[in-house]
């Protein structure tokens, strides 16, 4: 009866081990998972701090710049719109959250 409580216990032994094994296991990807996560909000943050490009008829150049917030995180952004012809105006932007990097490059055709 001893010699059969001692191989249970011991079989138990090994399983829970296994147990916290995986769980060690699993708690490493729940990190990783929320790591990615902040990565994503700081991108979204920086994406919606994108300011839109806008140039009014007679100008020939302007500036904007954004603030965002998208859950915890910031963003910060800033685009420069140049007017090449009547008809066609170029613009970059570049934006900022947390420690994610974020642009785009805009170009406008205007023929009416």
């Amino acid at each position: 009866s001893i010699d059969v409580n001692t191989k249970a216990i011991q079989s138990n032994k090994v399983l829970i081990d296994q147990a916290f094994t995986k769980i060690d296991g699993n708690t490493a990807a729940i990190e990783k998972s929320l790591e990615s996560l902040k990565d994503v909000e700081q991108g979204l943050a920086a994406v919606a701090a994108l300011p839109d490009m806008y140039l009014s008829p007679n100008a020939k150049w302007s500036a904007a710049g954004g603030v965002a917030v998208f859950g915890d995180e910031f963003g910060f952004g800033a685009t420069l719109a140049i007017r090449g012809n009547e008809n066609w105006s170029f613009g970059g932007s570049a934006a900022m959250g947390g420690d994610t990097a974020t642009g785009k490059v805009q170009v406008r055709y205007e023929g009416f």
